[in-house]
């Protein structure tokens, strides 16, 4: 299976296996791990560019293309990820924000087995191999026979890592251990639960190796030179909101910025922000600090209104030609947030 149009985050488009095992299937949505914004399908262009469907219209899949994916993940996925099915929606923010810090996830309960395998040996193989185990207890978790036996299976296998999602109490075992709290959680990548999650499961499953700065320099070349730039030196940029590493140079317009990703899902990969949006992200917003994180794209005219437009980890900027304003909108769970708005 291959697509001939690139996607608009510059991903190549042709698919190999190893493309395959990137995908994850939830519900009747798909989701592109290599874009970043795969609630919001408008933001995730990769999949329109890898099957030949306008995501915008239908989000459907037929079910031949849902049961070729349900060997989705890495092969050994970093975390598994118990939860009741009243509390899905929080677990789908959760497992998608681990995925966008570099980890693969196993936790889709609704996914169909394979035939030769039973629902219940599938969750028992993939609970054994994941490299750790996140437990979300709630009211709901606590009378799961479910989550209490892959609890329980953690917590021999010593790989648990528990997090709180109200105020009732874990079973009694599980309560002289450590439980981040995920109560009232706004759903981002900086409020103090994931925070101490993240740090977790860091402990068991290192992410990949960073990118080095001389590696960072040649890409970021290359972006400048394909974009037609020229850049000044290369730097370390702040970790992003994600927990993406990166390096990056300004280019020598005084305005536009090149980023290359250090680690995560788009490890090696750069970018150009340029022009009124690069000087708008980079110097006023202050780049990869911002709430943004790192572009994911090079700049690009959307949905046909012709505003030039860029996409990062959690949002986006684009620019109106008709009143020369710079928008920056920020994804927080199902809401866009205009944050920031300049003349430019």
């Amino acid at each position: 299976m291959s697509a001939s149009r690139m996607c608009p985050c510059r991903i190549d488009s042709s698919i190999t296996w190893n493309d395959l095992k990137r995908l994850q299937i939830i519900g009747k949505s798909i989701k592109c791990i290599k874009c970043l914004h795969s609630d919001y399908i408008r933001y995730s262009p990769c999949c329109s560019a890898l099957f030949g469907w306008n995501p915008r219209v239908d989000l459907s899949l037929g079910n031949s293309l849902g049961e070729s994916f349900v060997a989705r993940g890495a092969e050994v996925a970093d975390i598994f990820l118990s939860y009741a099915r009243d509390d899905r929606e929080i677990a789908a923010c959760l497992a998608e924000l681990l995925i966008q810090s570099g980890w693969s996830v196993w936790w889709d309960r609704e996914i169909q087995p394979r035939a030769d395998l039973g629902f219940d040996q599938v969750i028992e193989r993939e609970l054994q191999a994941a490299r750790c185990v996140i437990v979300l207890w709630s009211s709901k978790a606590i009378e799961s026979h479910w989550v209490k036996a892959e609890a329980l299976e953690a917590l021999d296998s010593g790989k648990l890592i528990q997090a709180r999602l109200d105020d009732a109490k874990p079973p009694l075992v599980y309560r002289t251990f450590q439980t981040a709290s995920l109560a009232g959680w706004d759903k981002t990548a900086v409020g103090d639960g994931f925070v101490a999650i993240r740090a977790a499961v860091g402990h068991f499953a290192q992410k990949e190796m960073v990118l080095s700065k001389s590696e960072a320099e040649s890409i970021i070349q290359e972006v400048a030179v394909s974009r037609r730039t020229e850049v000044g030196s290369v730097q370390a940029a702040a970790e992003s909101v994600v927990g993406t590493q990166s390096f990056k140079a300004r280019a020598s317009d005084g305005k536009g910025v090149v980023y290359c990703h250090a680690s995560g899902t788009l490890r090696g990969r750069g970018f150009y922000v340029r022009k009124g949006i690069g000087y708008f992200y980079e110097y006023i917003l202050q780049g990869a600090e911002s709430p943004l994180g790192l572009p994911v794209s090079h700049e690009e005219v959307v949905d046909g209104n012709g505003f030039p437009t860029s996409f990062f980890e959690r949002g986006y900027i684009e620019w109106s030609p008709e009143s020369s304003v710079a928008r920056a909108v920020v994804i927080v769970g199902d809401q866009e947030e205009v944050f920031a708005e300049r003349l430019i």
